[in-house]
C-alpha cells in the first residue's frame, strides 16, 4: 500500500525527469505565500479568485497578515530565534497553586509567552522596535500564577499584564521567559545572555567566533591570565560585558530542582523566591556587576543604566533594521542569512523603514518579491529554491483542510500517582516529549535549535502515521454526513461509478494540492486506478482514506 502511494504521488505520465523551472506559476507563488504567511493551503474561494485575476494575491496577503495563523507564523518565526519552547527540558512541577495543572500547561505557557508577546506587537502592527521597550508581558491563567500577575478570566487566554516588581519596561529584555530559557552560570556574568541579545537583535554572534585555547584559564572577571588579560580574548569582552551588565537584576537561573526543594520546605526562608510566583527579577542585584569588577553597562560604546536603556539603544542601532529583514526573511524563504543577497535584504529593510518599522509591511514585502518565487537562478543569482514544510506548517494545513488534530494522553497512567509526569493530553504533531515534531524536522529549542529540512526516514514515518489518522477521521466523518456539512468530500465521494469517482479526485486534488485538473488528466488516471484496486480489496471508505492520505503526504504537501 505505501509503495502504491508513492507510485500516486510521484506519477509522471511520460516517465521523464521534468526539468526545474526558473519561476512559480500563479498559483504556486500565491501557494508559496500562503504557507510562508499562515502555514496552510489555499482555500478553493481564493483559487477561485486568482484563476479569474492573476493579480490578486497583493490583496490576499494583506488579508492574510489580519488572520490569527499569521499570529502563529509570528511565534513559530520567533521560535527560531529565541528557542524558548522547550518541551520535555528543565520541567517545572505542578506544585502549590497549580498542583492540579498538567506540567505540559506550565512549561508550555513558559516558552509561549515571549512568542506571544512577539505576536501582539506584530498582530497589533506596532512599531517591531516595541518588542524592546513595552512595559508589559503576555500571561495565559497558568503563567499569570507563575509569575504572580493579573488576569481576567472573562477576557481572552493570552492578555497583556504589566510587571509589578518594578522591572525596567524592556519587552522581551525584561521577559521572564526569555531568561528562565537562557541561563547564566555562576561564573558566567550574563555573557551567554548577552550574547543570545545581539545574536538576536544585531545579528552579532560572538559564540561563532573562533577562540583561542588558554593554557592558563584563570579569571572570568579580573585580567591577569585570565581571558580577559588575552589580546585575542579582550575584544570581544570589551563588547560582550558591559551588555551582560545590564542583566544583572535577573536570577542566574531557576532549576526544576529548586521549586520541588522549595515546596518540600514549605517555600520558608530563601525557598520563598523559587515558589509561585517566581522572583527571577531582584532588583537589589542590578548593580553588582560594579563589586566583581565587570565594566559598567553600554552597547557597544554606547552607556545606559538599566534595561530600558538597552533597549532603546538596540532599537536604535544601525544594524537593527537589516538585522529584523534578515531574521524574518531568513525563516520565510528557510536560506542561511548569511546567503541572503545584500540587494534584496536592503530593498526589505528600506520597506520596513519607510513603514515605521511594521513587521507586516516586511512580510508582505519578502512574499510579493519576485526572488521569493524563484526555483532556479541564473548563475551567480540567489533562489530560495524548494521550500519544505516545518512540522507546524504540515499540521496546521492538516486541520484546516481535514479539521483533524493528532491529540493522544500518553501518561493517562501516570496521572494517577506522581503529577509532574502527567503531561495530559498531547498535541503529537507540535510537541517533542511525546510527539513528532523533531521527526518531522522541527526544533526542540534545546537540544536542536535548527531544523532539518528534507526528507528522512523518520519524517516518511510520522507523516504516514498522521495522514492515516487524519485521512481515517475526515472520511469516516464526512461520509456519515449530508454533503452539506461535509469537511472536505463532496456529493460525488458517495458514487462508485468511474465518473463520480474522478469528480471527487479531481475536487481533492485541487483542495488539498492547488490543482486544477480535469478527469482525463494522467494524475487522476493514477488516482483512479489506486482508488479502484482498494476498494476491490476493501470498501469505498477505505478506498477515499487511502487516497485523502495520499495527497496528504504528496510532495505538493511536504514542501511549497
Amino acid at each position: 500500500m505505501w509503495f502504491a502511494l508513492l507510485l500516486l504521488a510521484c506519477d509522471r505520465a511520460d516517465g521523464d525527469l521534468e526539468l526545474p523551472r526558473a519561476r512559480l506559476d500563479t498559483l504556486e507563488s500565491a501557494r508559496r505565500a500562503s504557507m510562508a504567511v499562515r502555514g496552510h493551503p489555499l482555500s478553493l474561494e481564493e483559487l477561485d479568485a486568482l484563476v479569474a485575476d492573476p493579480d490578486a494575491l497583493p490583496a490576499l496577503v494583506d488579508a492574510w497578515l489580519e488572520t490569527p495563523a499569521f499570529g502563529q507564523t509570528i511565534r513559530d518565526l520567533h521560535q527560531e530565534l529565541l528557542w524558548t519552547r522547550v518541551d520535555g527540558d528543565f520541567e517545572f512541577p505542578a506544585r502549590g497553586p497549580l498542583e492540579q495543572t498538567d506540567p505540559q500547561a506550565i512549561n508550555g505557557a513558559v516558552g509561549e509567552g515571549p512568542l506571544v508577546l512577539a505576536e501582539e506587537v506584530v498582530r497589533s502592527d506596532l512599531p517591531y522596535d516595541d518588542i524592546l521597550t513595552v512595559p508589559w508581558t503576555m500571561v495565559d491563567p497558568v503563567l499569570a500564577v507563575v509569575y504572580g500577575l493579573p488576569h481576567d478570566p472573562s477576557g481572552p487566554t493570552w492578555q497583556r499584564a504589566t510587571w509589578t516588581d518594578g522591572r525596567p519596561a524592556a519587552g522581551l529584555l525584561a521577559d521572564n521567559g526569555m531568561w528562565l530559557r537562557h541561563r547564566s552560570s555562576d561564573t558566567n556574568f550574563e555573557r551567554e545572555r548577552a550574547n543570545a541579545i545581539t545574536r538576536l537583535f544585531l545579528c552579532q554572534d560572538f559564540a561563532s567566533a573562533d577562540l583561542p585555547v588558554l593554557a592558563d584559564g584563570g579569571s572570568f572577571a579580573t585580567g591577569g591570565t585570565g581571558p580577559l588579560g588575552e589580546p585575542a580574548c579582550a575584544g570581544c569582552h570589551a563588547a560582550i560585558d558591559p551588555i551582560g551588565s545590564y542583566l544583572w537584576g535577573f536570577r542566574r537561573y531557576i532549576l526544576p530542582s529548586e521549586v520541588r526543594d522549595a515546596y518540600t520546605a514549605d517555600c520558608r526562608g530563601d525557598h520563598a523566591a523559587n515558589c509561585y510566583p517566581f522572583r527571577l527579577w531582584v532588583p537589589e542585584e542590578q548593580d553588582r556587576w560594579s563589586e566583581i569588577g565587570m565594566p559598567a553597562p553600554g552597547l557597544f560604546g554606547v552607556p545606559g543604566d538599566d534595561l530600558a536603556d538597552l533597549g532603546r539603544a538596540l532599537a536604535d542601532h544601525p544594524s537593527f533594521p537589516s538585522c529584523t529583514a534578515s531574521n524574518f526573511a531568513s525563516w520565510l524563504t528557510q536560506s542561511d542569512p548569511d546567503e541572503l543577497p545584500f540587494d534584496r535584504v536592503a530593498a526589505w529593510t528600506d520597506a520596513f523603514e519607510s513603514s515605521g518599522r511594521s513587521a507586516k509591511a516586511l512580510v508582505r514585502a519578502i512574499v510579493l518579491d519576485e526572488a521569493f518565487t524563484t526555483l532556479v537562478a541564473d548563475e551567480g543569482g540567489w533562489a530560495p529554491g524548494l521550500q519544505h514544510t516545518r512540522p507546524e506548517q504540515w499540521a496546521r494545513s492538516i486541520e484546516v483542510l481535514t479539521g483533524f488534530r493528532f491529540l493522544a494522553t500518553p501518561t493517562a497512567g501516570a496521572c494517577e500517582g506522581d503529577t509532574d509526569t502527567c503531561w495530559g493530553e498531547v498535541d503529537l504533531l507540535r510537541t517533542d516529549r511525546y510527539g513528532f515534531r523533531l521527526m518531522m524536522g522541527g526544533i526542540s529549542g534545546y537540544q536542536v535549535t535548527e531544523p532539518t529540512p528534507g526528507p528522512t526516514p523518520t519524517r516518511v514515518l510520522a507523516l504516514e502515521r498522521a495522514a492515516f489518522e487524519a485521512a481515517g477521521t475526515v472520511v469516516a466523518a464526512d461520509l456519515a454526513l449530508p454533503p452539506v456539512d461535509r469537511q472536505l468530500l463532496t456529493a460525488t465521494a458517495d458514487g462508485v461509478d468511474d465518473a463520480s469517482v474522478r469528480a471527487e479526485l479531481v475536487h481533492l486534488h485541487r483542495a488539498i494540492l492547488g490543482m486544477n485538473l480535469t478527469p482525463i488528466d494522467p494524475e487522476i488516471d493514477a488516482a483512479s486506478a489506486l482508488w479502484l484496486e482498494v476498494f476491490a480489496a476493501s470498501n469505498q471508505q477505505d478506498a477515499w482514506k487511502t487516497l485523502v492520505a495520499g495527497l496528504l503526504m504528496h510532495p505538493a504537501m511536504v514542501s511549497y
